[in-house]
């Protein structure tokens, strides 16, 4: 069985197997198929046909989303070039407009290009959930975990009759920055609002970060005027354009919202000298910004905060 696009052939669907039994309140349904998109899926459950009550289990064996994602995103900058994905899929339906599922899904990697760049991510490793109601739908990663680059997350979002509708919550654990960020840039490079934040934080590590938005729609949850950051940071090297001051070993805490960076209980090294317990605040979006020590101002355009006057190089 095949499937067209105009005159492209998108989906074919070959030694396709299906098999129903059972009366209508116990519907047993049972397909098997193998495709150009995945070496083999399987579809076990049971349905009640008249109040379209059931459960079952989808799996799905060498998913091959590379081809899937090019021909339905022909003018993407990024490119899937290999992701030999295992997924298993439980679902759950209470009747019309009520559906419940958990995901868990595997790969040893996934590939990507954009533009010369090639991206390898090792590993990742997922856990997801969906709920369906009348009167929300609700997707949670309960957690998503990569060798390559380092990192843990996990994520909420919610689509309620609530305002503003659309809430997002993310939280990230043991993140290495610095290829977070090779990562970050390849793929969503061309988003000013990403390039400004990591033009400032080139590198470190992240205990924990979590990030919280609402809007009215998917792009407003992308825009920084609806985004909250905050997040701990150890051994970081943080970048300040205005001045070209190079901050190494900052750690403390950090917040970003509305395009503000601001830090606090920061600890730094500037060369051969050291701050401590200082604060940072910089314009992340429009340029601009300031580096406070406690006590100080920046009546002038942005400082750096002080070094300890018992540091080396004071």
């Amino acid at each position: 069985m095949n499937l067209f696009v105009d005159a492209q052939k998108l989906l074919n669907l070959r030694e396709f197997n299906s098999h129903l039994a059972g009366p209508p309140s116990k519907r047993q349904i049972s397909i098997t198929c193998k495709s150009n998109f995945w070496q083999n899926i399987s579809l076990i459950g049971q349905l009640d046909t008249r109040t379209l009550k059931g459960s079952g289990q989808i799996q799905l064996t060498e998913f091959r989303p590379q081809g899937l994602v090019a021909d339905l995103f022909p003018d993407s900058p990024i490119r899937i070039t290999e992701a030999p994905a295992g997924l298993a899929i439980d679902f759950k339906t209470d009747g019309p407009g009520q559906m419940q599922a958990e995901l868990n899904g595997t790969s040893p990697h996934l590939k990507f290009s954009f533009a010369k760049e090639m991206l390898n991510i090792g590993n990742p490793r997922f856990k997801a959930a969906i709920q369906v109601d009348k009167n929300a739908v609700k997707l949670s990663l309960a957690e998503l975990t990569l060798n390559h680059p380092q990192l843990t997350l996990s994520a909420n979002l919610d689509l309620t009759q609530r305002t503003p509708p659309l809430s997002l919550q993310v939280e990230g654990r043991d993140i290495d920055v610095t290829a977070t960020r090779q990562m970050v840039l390849a793929l969503a490079g061309n988003n000013e609002d990403v390039k400004d934040i990591f033009d400032v934080v080139k590198g470190g590590r992240v205990p924990l970060i979590t990030l919280t938005a609402q809007g009215n729609s998917l792009s407003d949850l992308g825009d920084m005027d609806n985004m909250v950051i905050q997040g701990q940071m150890q051994d970081g090297e943080i970048h300040i354009p205005d001045i070209q001051f190079d901050l190494k070993e900052a750690t403390g805490e950090v917040v970003i919202s509305r395009g503000l960076l601001e830090g606090q209980n920061l600890q730094a090294r500037l060369g051969n000298s050291i701050g401590q317990n200082g604060k940072i605040k910089l314009g992340l979006i429009g340029g601009g910004g300031c580096a406070l020590s406690p006590g100080n101002r920046c009546p002038g355009g942005p400082v750096p905060a002080s070094p300890d006057p018992q540091a080396p190089g004071r």
